[in-house]
């Protein structure tokens, strides 16, 4: 099989060569693609692939500066190739830079480019997760992410949110550092303000993720600064919110899919019951078709004219309406002022598509067990503060950190093929003499979970 491998690859290299200068070239997506295809096909990255990969800042020149099919390949080469770019400080500039691009931008659909550029610097942070790797170039990227955040003439909520998001990301690359820099620019009252007056707009499944992941992270740190404690209740406060919203969302979407699997085995099932059915009705039909056409053939009855007519009125109207389809379909955009607003839904439901299919180490991670962290952390270091601001928590926010502190996240492979993860409350089961019933929860008091995962535990079962 490697031997394979690299015989393909020795026939791709000439078509690789085109990528020196791919503004003389109109294939140079197909090739992108190509060599994204490759990647995630072999889960490795060749030499020649970050030969190639060299040439991708020419690219984004090309594409004046936006991502389009270039930013799945980057998620790739960042992916499959972390240890790499970790070894070679060089490609990870490379990379960075390309994203910084991107971020400031100022060409045409430029709250879809900066989102990118942002999300990108994100994805960078998150995979590099456990490593130094950016330690080099962390105060270089993180001026230049305040920077932009300076610029108002163009600072939509959609983007103001991945932005911010490159500061959560940060928290879970090194929380301390991250937490040291926000403090020697007097930002980290500001940007918790900032998130708390968007988070309406944090909607997609990742993005809660980068809002609780963040926050929760930065509650991790070991030494939490003065400007932050004042702010302790509302951070607790919209993280309870949030893994609440997170958890009946996804919830929500895996029932739906399940429902949706439900019917479509039920659609099958009265097709394959019906085919049989429409077996016998068929034989029956043919002979009565047949007395019938001998019938009219025979007597040349005016009816029979008439159904002809019928019949070449009929394709005609067929004609006509798949013509003017046609024509519809095939009809240039007219991008005018009164299109504006349809053309930025569409940029932005294409940046959504691009947030579904990329990779991050976000994706699977659990929150709830990372939020979980942080409330031991917390207790650890300053039980009674903890008990102090759990206290001022309404009574439905005392209901739900209880729920969250009882639970884990359960993992299932679905019919196609795919990972689904949700939040499952865990029940202690008492199996003593005189106990409660079996599976039927006891009200618990509020206390930190244990270090280890609910899940490890023999004596508890998932409320399914």
């Amino acid at each position: 099989m490697p031997g394979l491998k690299q015989q393909f690859e020795d026939i791709l290299k000439p078509i690789y060569q085109y990528m020196i200068d791919p503004s003389q070239i109109s294939c140079e997506d197909d090739i992108v693609l190509m060599l994204k295809s490759q990647i995630r096909k072999t889960k490795e990255v060749s030499p020649t692939q970050w030969e190639v990969f060299q040439q991708l800042p020419k690219v984004l020149t090309k594409n004046k500066d936006s991502f389009g099919s270039l930013f799945e390949t980057i998620n790739y080469f960042l992916c499959v190739g972390k240890i790499k770019l970790a070894e070679e400080p060089e490609n990870l500039k490379t990379l960075y830079l390309m994203a910084d691009r991107a971020l400031f931008t100022v060409n045409p659909n430029q709250t879809i480019n900066n989102s990118e550029g942002a999300i990108m610097i994100q994805l960078l942070f998150q995979v590099m997760t456990g490593s130094t790797a950016l330690d080099s170039i962390f105060e270089e990227v993180l001026n230049r992410v305040g920077q932009r955040m300076q610029d108002t003439s163009h600072m939509p909520t959609h983007l103001k949110k991945h932005i911010l998001g490159i500061f959560m990301s940060a928290m879970n690359y090194n929380s301390q550092l991250t937490v040291q820099y926000l403090e020697s620019k007097s930002m980290t009252a500001g940007l918790i303000q900032e998130l708390s007056q968007i988070k309406s707009s944090f909607t997609h499944e990742y993005e809660k993720k980068v809002f609780v992941i963040g926050l929760s992270r930065m509650l991790q740190c070991q030494i939490l600064p003065q400007s932050l404690q004042p702010l302790l209740v509302s951070v607790l406060n919209e993280l309870i919110e949030m893994l609440s919203s997170l958890h009946s969302q996804v919830s929500k979407r895996v029932a739906a899919a399940h429902a949706k699997e439900v019917k479509k085995d039920e659609e099958d099932s009265d097709e394959d019951d019906s085919d049989d059915s429409d077996e016998d009705d068929d034989d029956e039909e043919e002979d009565v078709d047949d007395d019938e056409a001998e019938e009219k053939k025979a007597k040349g009855t005016e009816s029979a004219q008439e159904d002809g007519k019928a019949t070449d009125m009929d394709a005609e109207i067929d004609d006509n309406t798949n013509t003017a389809a046609g024509g519809k379909d095939n009809a240039e955009l007219d991008l005018t002022d009164d299109d504006e607003d349809t053309s930025d839904f569409d940029h932005m439901f294409d940046l959504k598509i691009t947030i579904d299919m990329m990779k991050s180490p976000f994706k699977d991670a659990d929150e709830n067990h990372i939020f979980c962290a942080a409330l031991r952390s917390l207790s650890e270091r300053a039980p009674e503060d903890l008990n102090m601001i759990i206290s001022q928590f309404s009574a439905e926010n005392k209901a739900k950190v209880t729920n969250l502190l009882a639970s884990t996240q359960f993992q299932f492979v679905d019919k196609q093929g795919e990972v689904q993860r949700v939040q499952r409350k865990i029940v202690r089961v008492r199996r003593r003499a005189g106990g409660p019933t079996p599976g039927v929860p006891t009200e618990q008091p509020l206390s930190m979970p244990p270090s280890t995962t609910p899940a490890e535990n023999s004596d508890q079962k998932a409320e399914l």
